[in-house]
């Protein structure tokens, strides 16, 4: 047994570690190599953003984004929905599961759980509130509207709140207006057919639907009077001009300039993307949205937190150095946060490093305190060798027990060095400061004992006076 185990001693003093060493060096070098993002490539993006109806901007919007993370090896798929009110309640019910993490919506929609959700950011261009039919261009004021079938979009839409917001407040009432929801496509058909007299679309003023319904469809744009007076109930909402010959300059198509309402489109996360990957989001919508940084520097979130990773990314205009090509390492915990540690860790080491110091500083201390007693019985100029070969006089006798204390201490202070040598506050590779104090009253304990041996024992006869 015994030389089977000597046996497996001599394979393993000849097995290659220097090699294995090597091994493990390179393999951790090309995973490091593997985990830099050399190209900036979006490959650890894969979303799930709520949009809306499909052929709407919103989905137009997530479309192009998903287009363009695709060329860099990403994912962005368009989830369908029935515009912002569902967004907003699927969003906030995804924050669980994490089957959904962004989503568009419009400006103002009542937000119901505001812990789970957060403002990304906000598209650079508004969205119009039209209200469209057939002769629209003779309505001007809202009296005229009495009795009036409008469509307000689909149901949980965006459109649908404005839509009751300005059409089903109080004050229009008496007017008896009859509102109804409808798919987009639908609520077209029916204004052209004439069972709806006016139709609510929120949309981007140059949106297919709209230029084919005021084109092609040969309907008309209501130019409302006093339409200054719904935004100072719903502050959300600003005024915008519709120009004359917008969708046809020809044939002036809108024959003059219409005010319109307008508001903004947020972008909305549930908390559930890694940084990395909202980071990802944040690239993309600079890079298809121009003027999109621009917009969202000075951005409020209003009612919902900003996303802390945005206000970097706007503070930054970009992302930064780690998150671009280390990706992994910032969904650990953002780089500021490394920094710290790394600034505490260093900080700590100092005053480890500083603890030794002073550790070692009276360890010195107290050996030289312990030599000082044998000097002072035994004369300042011996050295420990000398000490060992000298032979002991009446004056030495006199001074056994300063000796005796002296071998005390010293051996209580070389056990405490031992000790104190394998204290994780000694830096790696300074325990060679405590061996060299250890071999020091080591080689003075052993000079000491060798000449505190040569002693008389108790009740002999002494030697004489000399020395």
């Amino acid at each position: 047994m015994l030389a089977r185990m000597k046996g497996w001693k001599q394979r393993l003093r000849r097995f290659p570690l220097g090699g294995v060493a090597v091994v493990v060096v390179g393999l951790l070098g090309l995973i490091v190599f593997k985990s830099v993002n050399f190209g900036a490539g979006l490959s650890h993006v894969d979303l799930h953003v709520l949009s809306g109806s499909p052929g709407g901007n919103y989905a137009r919007v997530v479309d192009g984004l998903a287009a363009r993370a695709a060329r860099r090896g990403g994912t962005i798929t368009s989830v369908p929905s029935q515009g912002s009110v569902d967004n907003l309640r699927r969003l906030a019910e995804g924050a669980s599961s994490c089957d959904v993490q962004f989503a568009l919506v419009q400006d103002g929609v009542p937000i119901a759980d505001t812990d789970k959700l957060e403002v990304i950011g906000r598209l650079p261009r508004r969205e119009t509130v039209f209200v469209i039919g057939k002769d629209a261009e003779r309505l001007t004021r809202f009296a005229e509207l009495r009795g009036m079938k409008i469509g307000v979009g689909p149901a949980n839409s965006g459109a649908d709140y404005l839509g009751r917001t300005i059409f089903g407040a109080d004050e229009l009432k008496p007017l008896g207006l009859v509102l109804s929801n409808h798919e987009l496509p639908a609520q077209l058909e029916q204004l052209v057919g004439g069972g709806l007299d006016l139709g609510v679309f929120v949309m981007d003023e140059n949106a297919p639907l709209i230029r084919q319904a005021i084109r092609e469809r040969g309907l008309q744009l209501a130019s409302l009077e006093h339409l200054d007076t719904v935004p100072t109930r719903v502050p959300v909402m600003s005024l915008g001009t519709i120009e004359a010959g917008q969708y046809d300059p020809l044939a002036v198509i809108p024959g003059r300039d219409h005010t319109v309402l307008r508001v903004d489109t947020l972008v909305i996360g549930n908390k559930c993307a890694k940084r990395s990957a909202e980071i990802g989001l944040l690239d993309l919508l600079v890079e298809e949205l121009p003027g999109y940084l621009a917009v969202n520097k000075e951005f409020r979130g209003g009612a919902l937190r900003r996303s802390e990773v945005a206000k970097e990314f706007y503070a930054a205009e970009g992302p930064g150095f780690a998150d671009q090509y280390f990706p992994w390492l910032v969904n650990i915990m953002p780089l500021g946060n490394w920094f710290y540690i790394i600034m505490v860790v260093s900080v700590l080491f100092n005053a480890m490093t500083l603890a030794h110091k002073v550790r070692l500083w009276r360890v010195d201390a107290n050996r030289d305190k312990a030599f000082q007693i044998v000097r002072d019985a035994l004369g300042e100029q011996l050295t420990p060798h000398e000490i060992m070969e000298l032979e002991p006089s009446r004056k030495h006798l006199e001074a056994k027990a300063k000796i005796d204390e002296a071998i005390a201490k010293l051996d209580t202070l070389r056990a405490k060095t031992r000790r104190q040598e394998n204290s994780p506050l000694v830096p790696l590779g300074a325990e060679w400061m405590y061996r060299y104090e250890e071999e020091q009253m080591e080689l003075l304990l052993t000079a000491l004992r060798a000449f505190r041996a040569k002693f008389p024992e108790q009740g002999d006869g002494e030697k004489g006076d000399g020395e």
